[in-house]
């Protein structure tokens, strides 16, 4: 009995040391200030008005505050102990999924808390949808093009989506512009559903991909800049 519980408390001690040392090689406590300092944006400025290019129509700022969300939740993938996370069991590898989750978690109270500051609350369920989508589409970036550049997607599709994905004279919105849809969109939600899904799977198979080819060709992987 003894030693059963000699070998669950070292267990449980590891555990707790492999996640601190994922915190610290993720590097949570300055994208937590990045989070807050969007929030304070969100807070002070939400309720301001932004004029769209190319028309009349204009939006709260807080209804863009998703994408620089998004963008902090997507770094949070790289690690700085890349290359020794190629190595490790499967339970490192797993740690991938509980930052997104966590992050993930953390950055839809912290919004909703700050729209709740700044007047703005009516955004929130938009504005939570649209952080779980930017959110799966910088993921998908961080899996493509590098988990340093999980910012890359949401950025570049942003000015793209809000421009033309504009309303026709029906007033109706292009399917593919899921951002733009109402917050009441079953089909907008289904389709977040699938890109913040998406996005998780390739993570997952892209750390699956990095450390069958570390064992294959450790010396370039960890010269790699992931």
């Amino acid at each position: 009995m003894l030693d059963r519980l000699q070998r669950g408390a070292g267990h449980c001690t590891e555990g707790v040391g492999i996640v601190a040392l994922a915190c610290r090689s993720r590097h949570v406590g300055f994208h937590v200030m990045a989070m807050l300092l969007v929030s304070a944006t969100c807070v002070i400025w939400g309720q301001n008005t932004l004029l769209l290019p190319g028309g009349n129509e204009t939006l709260p700022l807080a209804i863009l505050m998703p994408v620089p969300y998004a963008c902090i939740v997507a770094s949070m993938i790289r690690s700085s102990m890349h290359s020794f996370e190629n190595t490790a069991s499967l339970s490192i590898a797993r740690l991938d999924f509980y930052v997104i989750t966590l992050a993930l978690v953390l950055t839809l109270l912290l919004a909703v808390g700050s729209l709740a500051l700044g007047g703005t609350l009516g955004l929130a369920p938009l504005v939570v949808r649209n952080i779980v989508f930017w959110s799966g589409v910088g993921f998908t970036s961080a899996a493509l093009v590098g988990r340093s550049l999980g910012w890359v997607l949401p950025i570049l599709l942003l000015v793209p989506l809000y421009e033309s994905g504009r309303a026709d004279s029906d007033g109706q919105i292009p399917l593919w512009a899921i951002a733009r849809h109402p917050a009441d969109s079953p089909w907008s939600w289904f389709v977040t559903a699938l890109v913040v899904a998406a996005g998780v799977i390739m993570i997952g198979r892209s750390s699956a991909w990095r450390r069958s080819r570390f064992s294959r060709f450790p010396l370039f992987i960890a010269m790699r800049r992931d």
